[in-house]
């Protein structure tokens, strides 16, 4: 069982568009990953993590340092699921996201 650490990834700018709809754009998080993180409620949202150079662990050491405010939102990418299982993630599916928590 992995222990919970506390970091919390910047957190990114959104942009408007049109007064509507809005994205984000894509950060770096933390040493050698880029991504994007946004507050939802008293959480942290991570709807996007890439590595800057697969393979190096940067990623895995990402996730192992994250706090317990922080969610994975929407992992498509079987790899990244795989690490989440790993390290004791648990996977939640909603009516609107699929999210990943440390329990």
């Amino acid at each position: 069982m992995h222990a919970v650490a506390d970091y919390e990834p910047p957190l990114s700018d959104p942009v408007i568009i049109m007064g509507q709809a809005w994205h984000i754009g894509s950060k770096p998080l933390a040493k050698g990953v880029l991504g994007c993180a946004y507050q939802n409620g008293d959480e942290i949202w991570i709807p996007l993590i890439v590595a800057e150079k697969k393979g190096v662990g940067a990623v895995g050491r990402f996730l192992d340092s994250l706090s317990a405010r922080c969610v994975i939102v929407d992992v498509v990418n079987p790899r990244l699921k795989e690490m989440l299982m790993r390290r004791g993630w648990k996977q939640f599916v909603g009516t609107e996201h699929e999210c990943w928590r440390r329990t």
